[in-house]
């Protein structure tokens, strides 16, 4: 049970909020990409200008044309149906980062896919996909 997830009012709702308050995903069930700079001079990382020396730190961005497959498991709800969302955000810099210079630059939401699970299926194995365009 794989569908992709159309704009709604609750996913409007969530995109503002995420911009307003700078949402911190941290805490939230998920895997992060990024590529994290060094500089070449201090040696301070993540550094933010591209325009100074640096090195590439670490980099687990998705390349283009290929995927990402990662697993977790919840428990199961004490009644009633589940519904599963995914969502795919752009973030230019990360969020301490943007809080210390003052950047309110909104994040960006790529993808999104939803499924939606029966209270009776036992167990269920889900694939959801988050599926991107170039």
């Amino acid at each position: 049970m794989v569908h992709h997830f159309k704009r709604s009012a609750a996913s409007d709702e969530h995109l503002e909020r995420a911009w307003r308050e700078r949402v911190d995903y941290s805490e939230q069930p998920g895997q992060g990409y990024d590529k994290i700079l060094r500089d070449a001079v201090t040696g301070e990382w993540p550094i933010v200008s591209y325009r100074k020396p640096s090195f590439i730190h670490g980099d687990n961005r998705i390349v283009a044309d290929a995927c990402d497959i990662s697993h977790y498991h919840f428990g199961p709800p004490s009644d009633g149906d589940v519904t599963i969302q995914a969502q795919l955000w752009f973030r230019r810099l990360f969020i301490g980062q943007a809080r210390e210079k003052g950047w309110d630059t909104p994040d960006l939401l790529t993808a999104e896919a939803s499924a939606w699970v029966p209270a009776t299926a036992a167990t269920p194995l889900i694939f959801l996909l988050v599926i991107t365009r170039r």
